[in-house]
């Protein structure tokens, strides 16, 4: 299957969380991602895991503007104090780049163009 675009993120958990509440997050946040990849049309969905961060990749077959802020506002709900994450979503064709810094007080999206 062709891709138009990659996603990237990263989800980090700070030392306030505990042990049990980490593997609990890590969980929800996985599932959360994977079913909103599943409705994109991705590709594949990638995990990798750290003692306190959740790294993932995926590819989907188009995108659109609104594809990562998407993304972030289904993680944010979920998310406890003390956790922060971001997405970089690469579009296909050297065309723009949208970076997404998430935290549970809502998503901030930066667009990179080329000049």
């Amino acid at each position: 299957m062709e891709y138009n675009c990659l996603i990237v993120g990263e989800i980090l958990f700070g030392p306030e969380i505990s042990f049990e509440r980490l593997h609990e997050l890590e969980e929800e946040l996985k599932a959360a991602l994977e079913e909103h990849m599943r409705i994109l049309g991705a590709t594949h969905l990638d995990f990798d895991q750290t003692h306190d961060a959740i790294v993932f990749q995926s590819a989907l077959p188009s995108c659109d503007g609104e594809t990562v802020l998407e993304a972030c506002e289904e993680l944010v709900p979920l998310m406890d104090d003390g956790v922060k994450g971001r997405l970089v979503l690469i579009r296909h064709g050297l065309e723009e780049i949208s970076v997404c810094h998430f935290s549970p007080h809502g998503c901030e999206e930066t667009r990179i163009s080329e000049q």
